[in-house]
């Protein structure tokens, strides 16, 4: 058996090997010469049903399309299809060109196979709403920017962060605070409105990568070498469905919320020469804390005996100053932020902006009488707590 399991793992050794040196060693023709700027990438929202496989390229209406590869082409496609006018080599496909001249047939990479145009209808029921000229490029589910070195050094942007839950729509900013009177919804997902700037820096497209990371934690990530179709990565607008495409809000997870101070990191990435590359990054620190802070006496007991030996003139009945130690922890679950210590209605400590815990003391000076000793504490969300 052990000769079996060695076989199997050489067999998947060869077969991983196999598929990376294809990758690493295919040769493409870029179908448009002279032509680079990317209007929309991979990935891309278009409805429920589906989102963009490929990439559009801006060129002039009759610019010739090349094979980008050798193979046998097919041609199909109307005026009305969405598509409009097509051309197929295996899984490679090139739409919205002229009706003719398109050929058909086996051909080698680098022969002119149509000419780009703006053929098709992008809505059906509107037939009278017409695509841009561009050529529409695919690689069945891969993204084709993997594949061709287009350079893209410009930076993406991440706009607003939500938290959507079944009846609240909670914008989320940088060092909210949620407690008992502004409660956190207890569970729902983040919505991310983002968008990638294209290679020419023209447009919005979307990433190649988004990720969200929540308490340093990868907690969605969306690669868009494959079609997400059936995940729904994108939505339009959470509340306005008519918006359009370039709006691209982006889930990035369900969430059961929590106590304690949470970061959330959102991350966007384009490729640049086939390569990922960082493009527009995002961090939103925010607090969620019910409890309150508790303290812990340490000192002064409920009775204070002074020793005969310090009552001034050996006389109890004289008045008398005597120091009186006050000490106590103040602890939170995620941290106290002012202490204050007052005797008999009088401040005698003061501690501000702690955002910790921690073990405080003060003397201060009773006399003879009953003294009442008050500590609040109030904890970042903004939880009191009082000891008396």
């Amino acid at each position: 058996m052990n000769w079996i399991k060695l076989l199997l793992k050489k067999l998947t050794l060869l077969l991983i090997a196999e598929i990376l040196f294809v990758r690493i060693s295919y040769s493409l023709t870029w179908p448009v010469k002279g032509y680079y700027r990317i209007t929309s990438t991979h990935g891309e929202f278009r409805d429920a049903r589906r989102t963009h496989k490929g990439i559009d390229i801006s060129c002039p209406d009759g610019t010739p399309v090349r094979a980008t590869i050798s193979g046998n082409a097919i041609i199909d496609g109307s005026s009305t299809d969405r598509e409009g006018y097509w051309v197929k080599i295996g899984d490679h496909f090139f739409a919205h060109l002229r009706e003719e001249p398109r050929r058909a047939g086996a051909v080698n990479e680098g022969d002119i196979i149509g000419y780009s145009s703006n053929t098709g209808l992008p809505n059906p029921e509107k037939p009278w709403i017409q695509y841009p000229y561009h050529l529409h490029f695919g690689m069945g589910d891969d993204n084709p920017l993997l594949y061709f070195k287009i350079p893209d050094t410009n930076n993406g942007v991440i706009g607003e962060v939500y938290f959507k839950s079944v009846d609240k729509l909670l914008v989320l900013k940088d060092g909210m605070i949620f407690n008992k009177s502004k409660p956190f919804p207890v569970s729902g997902e983040f919505i991310v409105n983002a968008y990638d700037i294209s290679n020419t820096g023209s447009n919005h497209v979307n990433f190649y990568k988004i990720v969200s990371f929540l308490d340093n934690k990868v907690l969605k990530e969306w690669e868009f070498n494959v079609s997400h179709t059936d995940e729904a990565s994108l939505i339009y607008s959470i509340s306005n469905p008519t918006s359009t495409i370039s709006n691209f809000y982006y889930r990035m997870g369900n969430w059961l919320s929590k106590e304690g101070k949470h970061f959330l990191t959102i991350e966007g990435y384009d490729l640049n020469n086939s390569t990922p590359r960082f493009s527009a990054g995002k961090t939103i620190k925010f607090i969620i804390d019910y409890t309150p802070p508790q303290i812990g006496l340490k000192q002064p007991p409920d009775i204070i005996w002074v020793p005969p030996s310090e009552w001034p003139g050996g006389d109890y009945k004289s008045s008398i100053n005597y120091p009186v130690k006050i000490s106590f922890d103040a602890i939170d679950n995620i941290a106290v932020d002012d202490v204050y210590a007052y005797v008999d209605g009088k401040l005698v400590g003061r501690w501000e902006d702690l955002e910790s815990d921690i073990f405080l003391s003060t003397t201060t000076v009773c006399g003879w009488s009953k003294h009442t000793l008050t500590i609040t504490a109030t904890d970042l969300a903004g939880n009191m707590t009082g000891l008396i």
